[in-house]
C-alpha cells in the first residue's frame, strides 16, 4: 500500500509542475547551462576551499524590472522522498514518505549585475535567506520541523589582491539512531560556519592566508557532549601556470575541541601539509589533486597521536559535449560525530558519469566505496550507488528523479545498515 502511495504522489507532483513549466515560451535550445549544472555541482569543492552551497549561483532571469528589485531572486524547492530505512539502523527499522520544502530569497549585488565596480576593483555580495521545512506523511517518524538559515558571501578582487568572506548560520535538525544517540528520532542543533581568505599575487607567484571556523551545538536526545568547535588557519604559496590553473603548497593547522564534554580527552590539535594542483589541468580535465601528510596530537588524554598520508582528488573529465566522467578520492584522518568512536582513519572513492541527451534532459550515475576504522575498534565498509534523471522545463524550472542506495557492513553488527531512498525534486529560481 505504501508503494502505491509513493507512486501516486510522484505522479500528482509531476502533473502539477508540468503545465506550469510550459506556460511560457520555449527556451533557447543552445543554452546548456542547466545541464552542465550536474558537473559543476560535483566539482564545486574542487574550486572552493570553504564553499557554502549555492552562494555564488546567479539566477538567469528575474521577475522584476526595477533596478534594485531585479537583484532579488526568490526560489522554491520541493523534494518528495521515500526511504525504507529512515534512521539508517539495523533494528527498529522504519520507512517513511516525507517532503522537504525550501523557500528562500537571494539578494545579489556585484559587477555581474551592474554593481559597484570602481577603479578596477571588482566586488560581489550575496545574501541568502531561507528555511527548510520537513513534513512526514506516514508519521511513523517524527520528521516534522522547520530549519531557518542565513548566509552571506562577499568577494573583493583587484589586480593583485583577492578577499573572500563567507558566513552561514543554520538552526537545523538531523536524524539520529540507536547507533549515534541510543534512540531513533531527530535532534536540534545550531551551526555557525565562518570562512576568510586573502590572496596576494606577484605576477605568476602568490601567497594566501585563510581562516575557517565551524561550530555545531547539539540539543535534545543527541549527546550534547558531541558539541564541537573547529578552528583552522592556513598558509598557501602558489604558482599560476595560467589564469585558470595553479600549482600550490599549503600548510594547515587547527584546534578541535568538545566544549561540553565531561573531560578534554578528545580535544586535539592537527597539522596538514599539502602539495597539488587545481583548475584546468588539461583541455578536458578540471578539478583538484593534492597529496600530503596530516598529524593529530591529543592535548591531555593518553590517546596515541596519529599521523597518516593524506590524499584528495576531485576530477571532471569532459570526454565530449554530451559525456562527462567524475572521479573523487580521499584518504586521511576524519572527525566523527560519535565521540565514543574517537577519530576516524578512512579512505574512499566514487566514480560518476553524466550524459546530456539534449539541452534539457540529462542523466547521471555514480558508485562508491568507503572504509572507516575508528579508535574504538569499529570498522565499517560502505557501498554507495545513485541514479538520477534531470529535466529543465525552463531556465527557472527543473525537476530531478533520483535513487540512492547505501549498504554499510561492520565488524559490530549494531553499526551496520542498508537503505534505499527515492526522491523527486522540483526547483524554481527566478
Amino acid at each position: 500500500m505504501r508503494r502505491v502511495v509513493v507512486i501516486f504522489t510522484l505522479v500528482v507532483l509531476t502533473l502539477i509542475f508540468y503545465p506550469l513549466a510550459f506556460a511560457d515560451e520555449a527556451v533557447d535550445m543552445k543554452d546548456n547551462a542547466e545541464n552542465q549544472a550536474l558537473q559543476e555541482e560535483a566539482m564545486r569543492q574542487a574550486f572552493q576551499d570553504a564553499a557554502i552551497n549555492d552562494f555564488s549561483d546567479k539566477s538567469e532571469t528575474s521577475l522584476f524590472n526595477n533596478k534594485f528589485l531585479s537583484r532579488l531572486h526568490p526560489y522554491l524547492g520541493v523534494n518528495l522522498i521515500y526511504s525504507d530505512n529512515v534512521y539508517e539502523t539495523n533494528s527498529n527499522i522504519k520507512s517513511d514518505l516525507y517532503t522537504e520544502i525550501n523557500p528562500g530569497i537571494k539578494l545579489i549585488l556585484g559587477n555581474s549585475e551592474g554593481g559597484f565596480e570602481t577603479q578596477n576593483i571588482n566586488q560581489n555580495l550575496v545574501l541568502d535567506l531561507g528555511v527548510d521545512i520537513n513534513h512526514s506523511f506516514y508519521r511513523s517518524a517524527a520528521l516534522n520541523f522547520e530549519a531557518p538559515y542565513a548566509g552571506l558571501a562577499y568577494a573583493l578582487e583587484s589586480r593583485n589582491n583577492l578577499v573572500n568572506l563567507k558566513q552561514l548560520f543554520r538552526s537545523d535538525y538531523e536524524l539520529v539512531s540507536n547507533i549515534s544517540a541510543g534512540a531513533n528520532g531527530i535532534t536540534h542543533y545550531q551551526s555557525n560556519i565562518t570562512s576568510l581568505l586573502w590572496e596576494h599575487r606577484f605576477n605568476t607567484l602568490g601567497v594566501g592566508l585563510g581562516y575557517d571556523r565551524t561550530s555545531k551545538d547539539y540539543y535534545g536526545i543527541y549527546k550534547q557532549t558531541n558539541t564541537y568547535v573547529d578552528n583552522m588557519g592556513s598558509v598557501t604559496g602558489f604558482w599560476a601556470l595560467t589564469h585558470k590553473t595553479r600549482i600550490f603548497m599549503e600548510y594547515d593547522f587547527g584546534f578541535y575541541d568538545y566544549p561540553r564534554a565531561v573531560n578534554s580527552n578528545d580535544n586535539f590539535n592537527y597539522y596538514q601539509i599539502w602539495a597539488g594542483a587545481r583548475g584546468e589541468l588539461t583541455n578536458k580535465i578540471k578539478g583538484l589533486v593534492k597529496i600530503g601528510s596530516e598529524s593529530r596530537e591529543y592535548k591531555t588524554s593518553p590517546k596515541t597521536s596519529m599521523e597518516r598520508m593524506a590524499v584528495e582528488v576531485d576530477l571532471n573529465y569532459k570526454q565530449s559535449p554530451k559525456n562527462s566522467f567524475l572521479l573523487s578520492l580521499y584518504r586521511g584522518l576524519l572527525n566523527t560525530d560519535y565521540v565514543s568512536q574517537g577519530a576516524d582513519d578512512g579512505y574512499g572513492f566514487s566514480l560518476g558519469f553524466a550524459h546530456n541527451f539534449s539541452s534539457k534532459l540529462s542523466f547521471n550515475a555514480s558508485v562508491g566505496y568507503e572504509e572507516d576504522e575508528y579508535q574504538s575498534g569499529t570498522i565499517t565498509k560502505t557501498t554507495l550507488a545513485s541514479l538520477g534523471l534531470r529535466y529543465a522545463f525552463r531556465k527557472w524550472v527543473k525537476m530531478e528523479l533520483k535513487y540512492d542506495f547505501n549498504n554499510r557492513a561492520a565488524n559490530n553488527e549494531n553499526n551496520a545498515f542498508k537503505v534505499n531512498r527515492y526522491s523527486l525534486l522540483a526547483k524554481m529560481e527566478f
